[in-house]
């Protein structure tokens, strides 16, 4: 079956993720890790990235979200701007609810506690 057009987005897109070069390794670990099941003891439920700036890091984050979402998983990821603990959890709970993921209690409780 024939498919339309692909958008200049998708292209940029595409293009975007077959040119990611670097960090090879952390990319095949974290997808590695994905495909494990959390009870098992080779498990890591923490990934944490540091270094230089310019380095990739962020590019690296998004390319585990990408592979993560296309593994059938929500994500979620929060930089610099948040300046709090309850800002974070909102804006987290906010990610996971735009794929479909809703944090009900936590939204009542936070309503609550603003009020």
């Amino acid at each position: 079956m024939a498919q339309g057009p692909v958008s200049r987005q998708e292209v940029i897109r595409r293009r975007r993720s077959e040119g990611f070069v670097g960090r090879r390794r952390e990319l095949a670990v974290f997808r590695e890790n994905l495909s494990r099941t959390p009870e098992s003891d080779a498990y890591q439920f923490l990934f944490h990235v540091h270094g230089l700036a310019g380095v990739g890091k962020s590019t690296l984050i998004r390319r585990w979200e990408t592979v993560a979402r296309e593994e059938g998983a929500v994500t979620a990821a929060l930089g610099d701007e948040v300046q709090s603990a309850v800002e974070a959890m909102k804006t987290v709970s906010a990610q996971l609810a735009r794929q479909g993921c809703y944090l009900k209690s936590f939204d009542k409780q936070l309503t609550a506690y603003r009020q």
